[in-house]
C-alpha cells in the first residue's frame, strides 16, 4: 500500500514548489484540480478510489481500491494553447517512461503508446490519460493531467470493453506504488518540457498502431485503413486503397486494431 508521508516528502524534495493532496476517496482527481485555483507551481493529487473516474470523451474508468495509481497533475503553462499541439504526445511519453522503468529490460519492448490516451502492454491496456484545460487566456492556460495506471490490480468485478493488465501481473509480483507515483510526477514534468522534434522522434519508436489495419470513429462516422503514423501537426495518417488520408487526432475516437 502507499506510504503517503513518504510520497509527500519525496515530491517536496525533488519537485520545486509542489502541493500534494491525498484522498482515500474522491469523485474525480481531475475535477478537484479543475475547480482549484493554482497557487503553487505544481498541484498533484491522488486517491485510492475515484467514484466518478472518467476517461476521454466521458468514457468510464474503473478506479477501485486495488493499490493502483489514480492521480492528477496540474500546472500553469505560460504560452498560448495553440503552441501546445504535442501536449498529449509528451504526456504519453512521460507515463510511458514511468511504466517502462518498472518493467524488466527483456519485457520493455512489449510496451507501446496508443494515442491519444492509452499505454498498452502486448495489446492490453495498462494505463490511461485524460488531459483537460482551464483558464485559457491569450498567453497562458492551466493544464490538468489525469493518469490511471494499473499497478497492483489482479482482478476486476465490473465488465470493461477491452483487455487489460497490470504491472503486478506482468512482473508476477506486487510493486511499490509509492515509488511509481514519485517517478510518474517527475517523468511527466520532464517530458512536458522536451522539444516537439524530440517528442515525435521518441513517439515514433513506440507507436502501437503503426502499420496495423485499424478502425476508428471520427465524428459520427467509422473509418478504417492502415495506420502510417502521426504527423507533426497531430494528424493521424491512414492509407486506404493506395490513398493517403489525414484525420485530426483530437477528433479520433475508439481506435480498434483489426490486424497485426
Amino acid at each position: 500500500m502507499k506510504n503517503h508521508n513518504y510520497i509527500k516528502q519525496q515530491l517536496a524534495k525533488e519537485v520545486a514548489n509542489i502541493e500534494v493532496k491525498y484522498f482515500p476517496t474522491i469523485g474525480s482527481t481531475n475535477d478537484y484540480l479543475l475547480e482549484k485555483e493554482f497557487i503553487s507551481k505544481y498541484h498533484f493529487c491522488y486517491a485510492d478510489i475515484q467514484t466518478k473516474a472518467r476517461g476521454r470523451r466521458g468514457s468510464k474508468w474503473i478506479a477501485n481500491d486495488q493499490d493502483n495509481v489514480y492521480a492528477s497533475l496540474g500546472f500553469i503553462c505560460d504560452y498560448n494553447i495553440a503552441e501546445s499541439k504535442l501536449m498529449s504526445v509528451k504526456v504519453a511519453l512521460g507515463v510511458f517512461a514511468t511504466i517502462r522503468k518498472f518493467l524488466p529490460k527483456e519485457l520493455q519492448e512489449n510496451l507501446k503508446i496508443k494515442l491519444p490516451n492509452d499505454i498498452y502492454y502486448k495489446g492490453q491496456k495498462l494505463a490511461g490519460i485524460l488531459i483537460e484545460t482551464k483558464n485559457i487566456k491569450r498567453d497562458s492556460f492551466d493544464v490538468v493531467i489525469g493518469i490511471g495506471i494499473n499497478v497492483n490490480m489482479q482482478d476486476i468485478t465490473e465488465n470493461i470493453d477491452r483487455e487489460w493488465t497490470s504491472l503486478a501481473i506482468v512482473n508476477n509480483q506486487q510493486l511499490n506504488s509509492s515509488e511509481v507515483i514519485i517517478v510518474l510526477v517527475k517523468s511527466i514534468i520532464k517530458y512536458f518540457a522536451i522539444s516537439d522534434e524530440l517528442a515525435m522522434e521518441e513517439f515514433s519508436k513506440y507507436d502501437y498502431i503503426l502499420n496495423k489495419q485499424i478502425e476508428f470513429n471520427y465524428g459520427e462516422k467509422t473509418f478504417s485503413g492502415f495506420a502510417k503514423g502521426v504527423s507533426d501537426d497531430l494528424n493521424l495518417i491512414i492509407e486506404k486503397g493506395g490513398e493517403i488520408i489525414k484525420f485530426e487526432l483530437a477528433n479520433v475516437n475508439k481506435i480498434r486494431v483489426l490486424s497485426l
